[in-house]
């Protein structure tokens, strides 16, 4: 009987152990991959002392990591040239920030400094241009003023994505990469506008938007920025935690002119931006974050260090 009473206080005691080394454990997994609560009231309330208004539901609560995919920019723009016009370079001319090149078969590929280009296949209309003779760029609402909407997987979605994927065979199966239809406009079987974006692994890549011009299932004409990408090697980072970020953009925004009563965070977002190495051919997607605001525009902060990025919209 005794030795009964031992064995039940002996497995009350491994039961309580382990009911606390379980504890600590879910404790220890808290600490290390998501974010306290405590933190997250406290950023909110510092940035609402200098008028920045953030709800606490739109702090990500998870600390992540993220990819880093390399890229040799060695005869990149050459490259895409000739898989965009399917034909060999019969002249090539600089241009102020970039190079243009006149293709065999009578196309035009230009590209730019911040991964512009523009494409433009040979007896295109003047009339019906998405860049005029000036080099100006109309905008999507522009050129769709009128027309209606279309389905995003129709004949004129198709082909402007087949367009756009041209080099991405090189990525391998390992990495999820994707266009996206944002709107088309105009007649499926005609002439139609499409306006794509682009993503990896599920996360938009910033400042990489085309406006691809499709006539009877051809692409005739697209132009904007896009990375026609040629990834090699990536490596895993950690990334900073999203409220130092939002701290960085306490400092971004101090003294701001363009808030006068204050901005409310509307959006806080991972994404990915392009980078180019300074003093080398190349260049690679990192992690960031996008953080949208009311009145101050957008601001993209390096994932890695918290370095802004780029910012659109006014600011002071």
């Amino acid at each position: 009987m005794r030795q009964k009473n031992i064995m039940a206080v002996l497995l009350a005691v491994l039961c309580l152990a382990l009911g606390i080394l379980a504890g600590n454990m879910i404790l220890l997994y808290r600490n290390i991959y998501r974010i306290p609560e405590t933190a997250v009231e406290d950023l909110c309330r510092v940035l609402a002392e200098d008028g920045i208004r953030l709800e606490e539901s739109l702090v990500p609560r998870v600390r992540e990591d993220g990819m880093i995919y390399m890229s040799d920019g060695v005869g990149y723009t050459e490259n895409a040239a000739l898989l965009l016009a399917e034909s060999g370079i019969k002249s090539t001319y600089v241009i102020p920030d970039g190079q243009l090149f006149l293709h065999y078969n009578g196309d035009m590929t230009e590209f730019s400094d911040g991964f512009g280009f523009h494409y433009r296949r040979a007896g295109l209309e003047a009339d019906r241009r998405i860049v005029n003779e000036q080099g100006e760029m109309t905008s999507y609402d522009t050129l769709t003023a009128g027309l209606p909407e279309l389905s995003g997987t129709g004949t004129a979605a198709r082909a402007a994505m087949a367009f756009l994927n041209k080099q991405d065979g090189s990525l391998g199966a390992s990495v999820r990469i994707e266009t996206v239809i944002a709107s088309v406009h105009g007649e499926d079987d005609g002439q139609a506008y499409v306006r794509c974006l682009r993503k990896i692994d599920g996360v938009e890549i910033t400042e990489n938007a085309v406006i691809c011009l499709v006539q009877n299932g051809v692409v005739t004409e697209a132009a904007g920025k896009w990375c026609f990408m040629t990834f090699g090697e990536s490596y895993m980072a950690q990334l900073s935690d999203i409220t130092n970020i939002l701290f960085m953009m306490k400092r971004t925004l101090a003294g701001s002119e363009n808030m006068p009563d204050g901005c409310t965070v509307t959006a806080v977002e991972r994404c990915y931006s392009l980078y180019l190495f300074a003093q080398e051919e190349g260049f690679c997607l990192i992690p960031c974050w996008r953080v949208e605001t009311d009145t101050v525009g957008v601001l993209v902060y390096s994932a890695l260090d918290g370095t802004l990025y780029t910012k659109t919209g006014d600011m002071s």
